[in-house]
């Protein structure tokens, strides 16, 4: 059992999130999301507004730590499955208790982590506002009469054709999953990019509570270089190569200081 527990509050959420009625049938799964509060706002006829404090961590070596799967890779695909309390495929009679999932197809290019669960897809809970509706509403079904759900903060945006650091967490059933929503997706457009959203505001204010100091801010580059400086240097010596001209779009004097810490 993960040492971070989502409230019990969130299982029931899970349970009423997509259908009317949970059958009494508990989500072992979403039991387990690092998540400090959760509730859910209905906001149209659409969508179903879930608003969550997943855990944030407060430096890379705790997040590195936490995550037992990360890779790199390029999001190929996006689909939408009901998956059910571990995580797994629905019969058509179990639609009572599932929950929307988003599935990232992706082609992987290094894994740093968790080589043993040959990751070539991730799941996030809930669906996404404004994308492939009609094909998120048909996976739903009948379920779709109270509202897509979706998390009012999904972090970066996850776009078909863009590479990305994937931190995540392999349950003992289904895909990989995400540790929270911002720190658990890296754009390698920039692997200097900090993920400045978890050391502000209120998340911020949270790690403070638990550990009396913020949150650091975290990169690409700092998560793979926990797996030692031959790896980021292949990673850097390949990322040249494939984005050429990178100098005109990124700080070169931010990337100099950054390569030399």
């Amino acid at each position: 059992m993960k040492k971070y527990m989502i409230l019990f509050l969130v299982a029931t959420i899970a349970c009423t999130m997509i259908f009317s009625s949970c059958k009494n049938k508990q989500s072992t799964t979403e039991a387990q999301i690092k998540t400090q509060h959760t509730s859910e706002v209905q906001v149209d006829e659409q969508y179903k507004i879930m608003n969550a404090i997943y855990q944030s961590y407060i430096d890379v070596q705790e997040l590195e730590e936490e995550a037992n799967v990360i890779f790199t890779g390029k999001v190929t695909g996006v689909s939408f499955q009901l998956l059910d309390g571990d995580a797994l495929p629905l019969t058509s009679e179990e639609k009572d208790w599932m929950s929307l999932y988003t599935i990232y197809d992706i082609d992987v290019y290094t894994i740093y982590k968790g080589a043993e669960y040959s990751p070539k897809q991730v799941r996030v809970w809930g669906g996404i506002q404004d994308f492939m509706v009609e094909e998120q509403l048909a996976v739903m079904g009948k379920a779709a009469e109270n509202g897509i759900p979706i998390f009012s903060a999904q972090g970066p945006e996850i776009k078909i054709g863009e590479s990305y650091l994937f931190v995540m967490f392999q349950y003992e059933t289904g895909l990989p999953t995400i540790l929270n929503h911002e720190q658990s997706f890296f754009n390698l457009n920039n692997p200097f990019k900090e993920d400045r959203e978890v050391v502000t505001g209120e998340k911020a204010d949270l790690v403070f509570e638990k550990y009396g100091r913020y949150p650091a801010s975290i990169t690409a580059k700092d998560i793979i270089s926990e797996f030692g400086k031959e790896k980021w240097d292949e990673f850097w010596t390949q990322w040249q190569k494939d984005n050429p001209g990178w100098e005109k779009r990124l700080d070169k004097a931010a990337v100099e200081k950054a390569l030399a810490e």
